[in-house]
């Protein structure tokens, strides 16, 4: 916001001196030691700690005042920098288990960044673009198996699979043999039908074997993380591009009667009939109809979608077959009753855009396993893994129910010192395996109820772990670029651990030490007035204006919107549980929403007793009051049968209505950006009057106004009070100049434990030519 001049505390002001290293991109991966430097001059001193003019150069290139700063005010930063550091690590704060996590972490995803594996990374984008440009129908048969499972139990699965896919390629019934056979839950009894599909809508095995055979082919068993599959593909395309559609939607209980089902495709009927051959407007009717609340609101549009996103076969097929602008009849899917109208088709992506829009699912879904498992697999050639099977076979033997409760606890055995595996030479022994076991069985998901199983997978895992982390530490050691990230990074967090414990907290806590500061510094905190500036800031002129017709209405504005309508049987009243919690709903909406007043509408059917939407109104209105709505939050309105709310379902207008209503512009703005995101954003906060008149230009006092800057239309209120300038009214500032008193004081006791000296003339030389090259 433009005008937005909030005078608040702001807690890490004076993190600005943090300012973390830049993360090398991609830093190159040295394969021998670097080369000892050559002496640098020392520059600074604090105590021990020695700064070359290497390692000022380092710290500098971080600096956030090095572009603006004065040479005295980056001096300044540095050594405030260097010495919260040098008595965060005084008293042992880079030896706390938190601390130790934290860089362990942060050195992890470094060294990870910089080891992908780009060349395999290319090559399965280039893989996925290239399936991606067809779509797949295809069936499954599923048998579910641990991915841990012994040798035995897989093989028997697999020749069993085998005698069902030569069954279904005899017999030519596949279908069949998925119904008999197929564990899939959502696709056995469609005959393992996954419909139709593209890239990333099945595991990574799967999709490969899925584009690997060719249609009406039968593949042999795949195995997955989840189990085996037998995989027929039925047909192939090109990819069908994306749509964007709106949709009326009536939601279809499992419980609901035929006969019900029936009323609700003749009532779509009859909305489509009426946008069509009558001209309303789709978008009301979503309004008016849908029970998609997530919609409703921008007229029933969907985010654009393609083939398998939606997991809705029926939805997709409909959408697909239309053109732009044409609605469908009536259709059912899975979760209910629709009608479409096709607002526009997209062509499929662009190889650029496609990369782009997907490179994150590269390395996250399934494939991130099939990368993570060839890294492990090139690991193990690499460094030489040597596995002792013995050690390992006993070590496996120490399985137990206790496991499941995740209570395992390592045996006192002979064992524990047995090397389970070297990698290059380095021992990995039984002992730190069931150390493993004991910190991952807190966090860790089990793959089966077989304890067995679950060790088999932990030992992967220490195995995969310990192999990750050896070239993770081999690299570090290699490269310069890195490990100087590293130790930026660790100076980073002891300086804002050490800042937060020692003046952060204790400015915003230690009321007794703020008070002392006020009482002594009064002088510094001479405030008289106070405003309270209320900003609405406006996107363009058109939106200027469009809103300022809706302010002309007369209070309170209506907001269209609210909640359902309570719906009664014909000639009844009473509200049952169901509709008291409803009510409930709507006076946790009331007390959220300050300036909201709720239109209490009372309606009947032409066939009703007139009298019977006064009944409905009280009994609603009387319950709002006993569970605390005040009778001012309250509008009642008897429409009696004068709106007819629903002509294709006469229920419908037997009924109690609830639509909100405000005296405030700011929920007006709600409801304008409601279909105009972001269009208006509305605020207040507390000014002074030297922020005001600095920022704004002209004289301080109660006053209205109106700025345009950028192509954006700004309005202002401000409002001033008189207040007596004690400590409460002064409170924010005290707390941003107590910090400020408290951190000097700090770095003033530290230069003197530290002895601080440094060479003012190299310093400043140093400065200039950093300046000079940015």
């Amino acid at each position: 916001m433009l005008l937005k001049i909030r005078y608040i505390v702001i807690l890490f002001v004076v993190l600005s001196c943090a300012k973390p290293p830049t993360q090398p991109a991609n830093p190159r991966i040295i394969n021998t030691p670097v080369a000892t430097p050559a002496p640098d001059p020392v520059v600074v001193t604090l105590g021990q700690k020695k700064l070359t003019k290497n390692d000022l150069i380092i710290s500098l290139e971080n600096s956030t005042t090095l572009d603006s700063g004065s040479t005295d005010q980056i001096l300044k930063e540095l050594i405030e920098r260097k010495l919260f550091v040098a008595e965060a690590r005084s008293q042992g704060m880079d030896t706390v288990q938190n601390f130790k996590e934290q860089m362990e972490s942060n050195a992890s995803m470094a060294v990870q960044s910089a080891l992908e594996d780009k060349t395999a990374i290319t090559k399965l984008g280039n893989e996925a673009y290239d399936r991606y440009l067809k779509e797949i129908n295809a069936s499954h048969i599923f048998i579910p198996l641990s991915a841990y499972a012994s040798p035995a139990d897989s093989l028997k699965l697999y020749k069993e699979l085998l005698n069902i896919r030569d069954l279904a390629i005899k017999n030519n019934d596949f279908e069949t043999q998925a119904k008999r056979w197929s564990k899939d839950p959502k696709t056995a009894a469609n005959g393992g039908s996954l419909g139709w599909f593209s890239v990333f809508n099945l595991v990574y095995p799967l999709e490969t074997a899925v584009y690997s055979i060719p249609k009406d082919s039968i593949s042999k068993p795949v195995r997955s993380t989840m189990g085996y599959h037998i995989i027929k593909v039925n047909d192939v395309r090109k990819n069908s591009g994306a749509v964007k559609v709106q949709h009326i939607w009536k939601a279809v209980p499992k419980d609901m009667s035929p006969q019900n089902i029936n009323k609700l495709y003749s009532l779509l009927d009859s909305v489509r009939t009426e946008i069509v051959n009558k001209g309303a407007k789709f978008e009301d009717m979503v309004t008016r109809f849908s029970d998609d609340f997530g919609s409703r609101d921008v007229g029933g549009e969907l985010p654009p979608f393609g083939i398998g996103t939606r997991q809705e076969a029926a939805f997709e097929d409909v959408a697909f077959a239309l053109k732009p602008g044409e609605i469908s009849k009536p259709f059912q899917s899975t979760s209910g009753l629709h009608i479409i109208r096709l607002i526009e088709k997209y062509k499929p992506e662009t190889k650029t855009k496609f990369l782009d829009l997907n490179s994150n699912k590269l390395i996250t879904d399934s494939r991130a396993d099939f990368l993570t498992q060839k890294r492990i697999n090139d690991l193990k050639k690499k460094y030489n893994v040597q596995i002792k099977n013995d050690v390992q076979d006993n070590a496996l033997k120490f399985a137990s129910v206790k496991i499941l409760g995740r209570n395992w606890v390592k045996p006192s055995t002979v064992i524990l010192n047995d090397i389970l595996f070297t990698i290059n030479e380095k021992p990995y022994s039984v002992k730190n395996f069931y150390e493993f076991i004991e910190d991952r069985q807190q966090f860790e998901r089990w793959p089966s109820e077989n304890p067995s199983e679950i060790f088999t997978m932990l030992y992967e895992r220490f195995l995969g772990n310990s192999l990750i982390k050896y070239q993770e530490e081999a690299s570090l050691k290699q490269n310069a670029d890195l490990l100087r990230w590293v130790e930026a990074q660790e100076e980073n967090i002891l300086y804002t651990t050490f800042l937060d414990d020692n003046i952060i907290r204790k400015s915003l806590t230690d009321t007794v030490g703020q008070k002392l500061f006020y009482e002594r510094n009064k002088a510094m905190f001479q405030i008289n007035e106070i405003g309270t500036m209320t900003v609405t800031s406006f996107a363009n002129e058109d939106v200027y204006k469009s809103f300022k017709e809706l302010t002309k209405e007369p209070k309170p504005y209506r907001l269209y919107r609210g909640i359902t309508p309570i719906l009664f049987e014909e000639n009844e009243y009473k509200i049952t549980q169901q509709d008291e919690r409803k009510l409930f709903s709507l006076k946790q909406i009331l007390e959220a929403n300050e300036g909201y007043i709720v239109e209490v509408g009372g309606n009947t059917d032409a066939k009703e007793d007139e009298q019977i939407s006064e009944l409905r109104i009280r009994e609603v209105v009387n319950y709002l009051v006993k569970i605390g709505v005040p009778l001012k939050r309250i509008s009642e309105v008897n429409y009696k049968n004068s709106v007819v709310r629903d002509r294709f379902d006469w229920s419908k207008n037997q009924a109690v209505s609830f639509e909100f209503y405000s005296n405030l512009e700011s929920d007006l703005v709600k409801t304008f950006n409601s279909k105009n995101e972001n269009a208006i954003t509305f605020d207040s906060f507390k000014i002074n009057r030297k922020d005001f008149e600095s920022k704004m230009n002209t004289a301080w006092g109660n006053k209205t106004g109106t700025v345009r800057v950028d192509g954006k239309i700004e309005e202002y209120i401000l409002k001033v009070k008189k207040i007596k300038g004690t400590y409460l009214d002064a409170k924010t500032d005290v707390i941003i100049k107590y910090q400020e008193y408290l951190k000097d004081d700090l770095v003033k006791k530290l230069r003197a434990k530290y002895n601080v000296s440094y060479n003012s003339s190299e310093i400043n030389t140093i400065i200039n030519d950093l300046k000079r090259s940015k």
